[in-house]
């Protein structure tokens, strides 16, 4: 993520900010220019001279700030255009990662860093891009007054830009506490937020104003400092600047006091003067900008990066799941050690035991989402070779019940509204013992989920939505969690056995299940601490 990335991303953009900028640069330097001429008029008392110029002048005006009005837009948009692909590269790059999502910290980025990206790093390039466009152009015009005017101009301008160095670290570490800061208030509200009943109930909302405005605080004051080495550098770079423009002033009257120059120059140099500071100052104060968002950009891209993909085989070739020596270390000291056992392709297996053996860990351990295990959980092919699965493949249902903002209709069938599937989901809907459920609702499946309120859906009716959709959709394997333990024992008989009526091979745990559920069962895995 850079700036010539950002220059790629929207070529003609790019080209067309570019042209308005140098156009802007050329007016501008003539603009200044005609000041000579205009002074030169006054001398000869020509007042043709002297009117064509000023109306002259006032033409190249309107274009002037019409080219920097739509400069400014064009840049806004470009930049706006690159930070929404950002934003969907750091959405798909948190899909597909396999590690739990911090929330509140992909808003951080998405919004707070991102925003703050677009202001200090991608428009500081086109602000110094700018700068030292019209730097440029002045160059060349003031040559063609006096080329020792010039070099000054050039040396002056190269040592302001390079004294902008001296704040540049100190600018990159308040920008960093900055959004740290943003980062860690995010979260303490994020971490809040689900306690408000609680702390309703108890009458404890002065603990959560105090942790809430603790880490507000700490924001306040990590901008305030920011403030103060802004300031500090720009205060810095005005007082250079002021020393230049002494400097010039006095090297053009000295200039003008041997006859090198004319002294319609004094009055253009001002205009000049104006220009290259105002640019030299935009220049110093954007590359202080730029150092101090390299915190954030590095950070970002860091969340860009995506694990290079490796070469999966297709769990359909999968005959015997083997899983031996495996264990669990947390950080409370606890290991969990399970016992060497094997599943074959096909088998339903229930997998028991007291709370705490460590059922649900072991399900995550053989999706490769616990990374404090140790041990081998190996897929053998038909061939009797080991291979590495595409375990996207496998079909999980955890215990939490997450539903989509949609239909019913479209939760149980992922928004896919083909004839095939239509009826499909109907057949599933019986079979499920869903159907009266369903007969509940006004608008039977097409009924719209309540995110915003988690109590509309029973916790049983929450379930037989996911056991259907995963009924729907072909799995080689299922790994389960306590799918059914808020289904009434009449249905939950019913839809344990229909979704066990597949060829894919099915890991279920479950708690005080009837012989009458367990006997659908292969065989059982029971785990002991």
């Amino acid at each position: 993520m850079t700036y010539v990335d950002m220059l790629k991303s929207n070529k003609m953009l790019s080209s067309l900010n570019i042209i308005l900028m140098s156009v802007v640069a050329v007016f501008s330097s003539a603009n200044n220019y005609i000041t000579i001429l205009l002074v030169s008029a006054l001398q000869r008392k020509s007042s043709i001279s002297f009117f064509s110029l000023v109306g002259f002048e006032v033409v190249i005006c309107i274009i002037c700030y019409s080219c920097s009005n739509f400069s400014g837009y064009f840049i806004e948009k470009q930049i706006q255009e690159y930070l929404s692909n950002i934003r969907l590269k750091l959405f798909k790059s948190t899909f597909t990662q396999k590690d739990s999502v911090d929330i509140s910290d992909l808003q951080n980025n998405s919004i707070n860093n991102l925003q703050q990206l677009g202001k200090e790093y991608f428009f500081s390039f086109f602000t110094i891009l700018s700068g030292m466009i019209n730097i440029v152009m002045i160059f060349f015009t003031v040559s063609s007054i006096n080329i020792w005017l010039s070099l000054f101009i050039l040396i002056t301008a190269s040592t302001t830009v390079a004294s902008s160095k001296i704040f540049s670290d100190k600018i990159a570490q308040v920008v960093k506490n900055e959004s740290c800061a943003k980062g860690v208030l995010i979260k303490e509200v994020a971490n809040w937020i689900p306690t408000l009943a609680l702390t309703r109930e108890y009458k404890k909302e002065k603990v959560v104003y105090k942790n809430i405005l603790y880490q507000s605080s700490k924001l306040e004051d990590a901008k305030i400092s920011k403030s103060k080495i802004t300031e500090s550098n720009n205060f810095f770079i005005d007082n250079i600047s002021n020393i230049v423009e002494t400097m010039l002033l006095i090297f053009v009257a000295y200039l003008i006091y041997r006859n090198t120059l004319k002294i319609g120059v004094y009055a253009a140099v001002g205009s000049f003067l104006y220009s290259t500071l105002g640019s030299i100052k935009s220049i110093s104060s954007s590359l202080s900008q730029i150092k101090g968002s390299s915190f954030i950009r590095k950070e970002i891209n860091q969340k860009l990066q995506v694990n290079k993909a490796q070469e999966y085989k297709s769990l359909n070739d999968f005959n015997i799941l083997r899983c031996t020596d495996l264990s669990v270390h947390f950080k409370n000291g606890e290991t969990i050690k399970y016992p060497n056992f094997s599943i074959k392709k096909g088998e339903k297996v229930l997998l028991v035991g007291d709370s705490g053996v460590g059922k649900s860990t072991l399900l995550k351990v053989i999706l490769g989402l616990e990374k404090k295990a140790t041990g081998n959980v190996d897929f053998i092919s038909s061939a009797g070779e080991k291979f590495i699965p595409n375990l996207d493949e496998i079909g999980y249902i955890s215990q939490t019940s997450v539903l989509l903002p949609g239909s019913i209709r479209d939760n149980i069938t992922m928004f896919s509204h083909d004839r095939n599937t239509t009826n499909k989901t109907n057949e599933y809907v019986k079979k499920m013992c869903f159907s009266v459920d369903i007969s509940s609702f006004s608008e039977g499946l097409d009924t719209q989920i309540k995110s915003n309120d988690e109590n509309w859906l029973s916790g049983g009716q929450k379930q037989k939505i996911i056991l259907i959709r995963n009924s729907m959709f072909d799995r080689p394997i299922f790994l389960i969690d306590e799918a059914t333990s808020a289904i009434d024992e009449a249905a939950r008989v019913q839809v344990i056995k229909e979704f066990l009526n597949t060829s894919a091979t099915v890991l279920w745990i479950e708690h005080n299940l009837s012989k009458k559920i367990t006997n659908l069962f292969d065989r059982q895995i029971y785990l002991r601490k």
